[in-house]
């Protein structure tokens, strides 16, 4: 009897712990559905109202859900003030870098120089070498203007076999080629990024630099 009892009680338990997870799955599927529907007012709505996401989800998933919410639908006002809100709390390594990284990349295709410098400062506290190495790049070349790696980047691009992978790089050293006034190179390597990265958003961005 005592055995079935304590069977019984493990049952239990483990119900009460599977049950966060399986409405926190619940929850979140209905939410991201109506974001990759494109939905984003339905979705934003939802996050705002739900006593259930709020009871089963942190206040920082909540804050960094928004903001995927508001990235995807392009809202820079909402990005920077979420963005901002956020890395004022209470954050750990991981969650700075985890903010700072998605919204570093946003604000570097929106040649948002003022936010680029803010955001690259927590990387360079909570990311590590290589990461920090790689967003510096980035931000030399699409903030800077600069076109001190394109060699680097050209020796990369050798090792990489993935069509998008080889895009972005070819994009990276058509746009240093750009600055540099090689009219030759620049449209070598965008041409091979813009057929590599078909159904991208950086295909049109790629086709207006070349008209």
């Amino acid at each position: 009897m005592d055995i079935l009892w304590m069977l019984v009680l493990l049952t239990v338990i483990l119900i009460a712990i599977a049950i966060p997870f399986v409405v926190r799955s619940f929850v979140w599927n209905s939410i991201i559905k109506k974001m990759q529907k494109g939905n984003f007012k339905e979705a934003l709505h939802q996050m705002e109202t739900s006593s259930l996401y709020k009871l089963f989800f942190s206040e920082y998933e909540r804050k960094y859900n928004f903001l995927r919410a508001y990235i995807s639908s392009k809202d820079d006002k909402k990005v920077k003030s979420t963005c901002t809100e956020l890395l004022h709390m209470n954050l750990n390594h991981k969650q700075a870098y985890q903010v700072s990284s998605l919204t570093f990349f946003y604000f570097l295709e929106a040649q948002d120089k003022e936010m680029c410098d803010k955001l690259l400062d927590h990387i360079e506290f909570s990311g590590d070498q290589d990461e920090i190495a790689y967003d510096k790049m980035l931000y030399r070349i699409l903030i800077e203007n600069k076109s001190e790696d394109i060699e680097f980047l050209q020796n990369l691009l050798k090792d990489k076999t993935e069509k998008e992978d080889q895009g972005m790089l070819q994009y990276l050293i058509g746009v240093q080629y750009m600055y540099l006034n090689d009219t030759k190179n620049a449209n070598l390597y965008l041409n091979k990024a813009k057929n590599n990265l078909k159904g991208t958003p950086y295909h049109k961005k790629i086709k207006d630099l070349l008209a």
